[in-house]
């Protein structure tokens, strides 16, 4: 349930599930619990650290390599829950169609049907 207040100021619930279906832990104590900085130590550390890295110019390999696992691990800490699932699932689905595309498997040959064709011999 989502209590939200109406224009005369009177407090009515709103039971509507897809008021906050998808929404993450934070949103919905900060947005609707008024919670300045829900978020953990840890994850505000890792939060700056991505900041940090993608601010630069150019990476090292290392650094390459931290950016993409803290890509990951911040979206978890933040987007946890069936929605980051269900988008984690589509994104490989979308990689691997990607994939294919780019570089398709091999086809097999067909197979031959009936009779061989015959050549006609050319006129004289």
């Amino acid at each position: 349930q989502l209590l939200r207040r109406d224009e005369t100021g009177k407090v009515v619930v709103s039971r509507n599930e897809s008021d906050i279906i998808g929404w993450s832990v934070d949103e919905i104590t900060r947005i609707l619990l008024d919670v300045p900085n829900p978020t953990d130590l840890e994850t505000v550390k890792h939060l700056e650290r991505l900041q940090e890295l993608r601010h630069k110019q150019t990476l090292s390999t290392e650094e390459a390599a931290e950016l993409e696992q803290l890509r990951h691990t911040v979206n978890q800490d933040l987007l946890g829950g069936p929605m980051a699932q269900q988008l984690e699932e589509l994104t490989k689905l979308l990689d691997k169609a990607k994939a294919e595309l780019i570089n398709p498997p091999e086809a097999a040959a067909p197979a031959a049907v009936g009779r061989p064709r015959r050549r006609r011999k050319p006129a004289p």
